[in-house]
């Protein structure tokens, strides 16, 4: 079924679709801040250090994704920062977009999520060589020391 964002119905079934689709993953629903009115999904990593967070553009109230507009289904794997509860983005997906058929969004998704854990994996295992400090993945695909080491 292709997805229109003028019906209500399809808005309404492609919010239960991701929803769904994510608590299979072992996602849970939060409240990252106050005047967030969409449903966010988060799920920690195996090794507790990471987290991958789906802003899932459904609205908390009504359960139905938003009509239309520039925003986008994003995916984002931040990293906790030493023994602290704070996190900070390491890497972030391509948006995904609401258009097409409402399988193929729910699945554009998943993979989006899906691909964020293999990265995680990835982090796990790198470190700056130069200080030993954390590294993340630039834009252009490089791995980049956090502490920018290489300028001092």
């Amino acid at each position: 079924m292709r997805y229109d964002h003028n019906n209500l119905g399809h808005r309404f079934l492609l919010g239960a679709n991701i929803i769904s689709a994510l608590e299979d993953l072992k996602f849970s629903e939060t409240v990252l801040d106050e005047r967030n009115r969409e449903v966010t999904m988060v799920r920690l990593s195996v090794c507790g250090n990471y987290k991958i967070v789906v802003f899932t553009t459904v609205n908390i109230t009504d359960r139905m994704t938003r009509s239309i507009g520039k925003d986008a289904i994003r995916v984002l794997l931040l990293k906790k920062k030493g023994e602290t509860e704070v996190f900070s983005p390491v890497s972030k997906n391509k948006r995904v977009f609401r258009v097409g058929k409402i399988e193929a969004i729910k699945e554009r998704v998943v993979a989006s999520v899906r691909e964020c854990a293999m990265l995680a994996k990835e982090f796990k295992d790198k470190s700056c060589k130069s200080c030993g400090g954390s590294v993340f993945l630039s834009k252009k695909g490089n791995w980049v020391c956090e502490k920018f080491c290489w300028t001092n």
